[in-house]
């Protein structure tokens, strides 16, 4: 725009020039007319338009050509993101894990341009690990297929087993599941079923839930399309053996359980704190 802009100027000084030089000639007859001067705009406009069109054409071969190699990048590197998606980090795979890292959002993913695919790390630390040597990552085995995981996080009370699932289950992507949780989601979303009528029954005559409906609640967060793809952590269930059979033979046998150890002394510190504190 800008040599056009330019050049439109040039033109404009030669036409002025050239009226002078007429006007000096032909000084006893009248003025050019109006029309010469319509007929001269246009001139220069034509000349503008045939000066700039090969240009125009170049730059807009260029483009194309730009817009070409990146959509065949674009889909290289959509096709190798597509196929990796689902599969485990080839950094934290050769160190032995065995769950998918979690893809979120709003989670900070690292990523690493090598020849001419994008690789994506959960961490800062993993990304440098494969930066440092990518042939010994991109080399190994693939992974077997990731099925859900199932943990169970067990212990004595005020020993941090909420805590810890939470943890699991943010790092993860896992559902975390508690009996009192799932009670309280069957009596939430299904009122009208026969599950949540069993339970309003007897906790209007003051009585617990028993094992083998909160084992039916348990079965229906199951459901969930997070815990059939992901996994699921149980927090603080079963607890005793009863609770054992009854998930047993529905099915709902967890993977790793992890079993929390605290000091007696340090479980009832804790149980203090926990009743003096302004938010029970």
């Amino acid at each position: 725009n800008e040599q056009i802009a330019k050049r439109r100027e040039q033109l404009l000084e030669e036409r002025l020039e050239r009226k002078k030089q007429k006007q000096v000639r032909k000084s006893d007859e009248s003025d050019i007319s109006d029309e010469d001067e319509d007929d001269e705009d246009d001139n220069i406009e034509l000349l503008l338009a045939e000066e700039f069109a090969e240009e125009e054409e170049e730059l807009e071969e260029e483009d194309e050509d730009e817009h070409d190699a990146t959509d065949r990048l674009q889909t290289e590197i959509g096709e190798k993101f597509e196929a990796d998606e689902e599969k485990i980090e080839s950094v934290k795979l050769s160190e032995g894990s065995a769950i998918q890292p979690v893809q979120d959002l709003h989670k900070r993913i690292y990523s690493v341009l090598h020849r001419k695919y994008i690789y994506f790390f959960s961490n800062k630390q993993t990304r440098d690990k494969f930066i440092a040597n990518p042939f010994k990552y991109l080399s190994q085995s693939k992974p077997k297929p990731v099925v859900p995981f199932k943990i169970a996080v067990l212990g004595p009370p005020k020993s941090g087993k909420s805590t810890v699932a939470r943890r699991l289950a943010n790092e993860y992507g896992l559902q975390r599941i508690s009996a009192g949780e799932a009670v309280r989601t069957v009596l939430v979303t299904q009122k009208k079923t026969f599950l949540a009528l069993q339970i309003n029954k007897h906790l209007k005559k003051g009585l617990t839930v028993p094992d083998e409906l909160v084992v039916q609640c348990i079965e229906v967060l199951l459901m969930d399309i997070l815990c059939n793809t992901r996994g699921y952590v149980l927090d603080g269930y079963p607890v005793t053996r009863r609770q054992v059979e009854l998930l047993e033979a529905r099915n709902i046998i967890p993977f790793k359980i992890i079993e929390l150890q605290v000091d007696l002394r340090e479980i009832l510190k804790r149980g203090i704190l926990s009743r003096k504190s302004p938010y029970r």
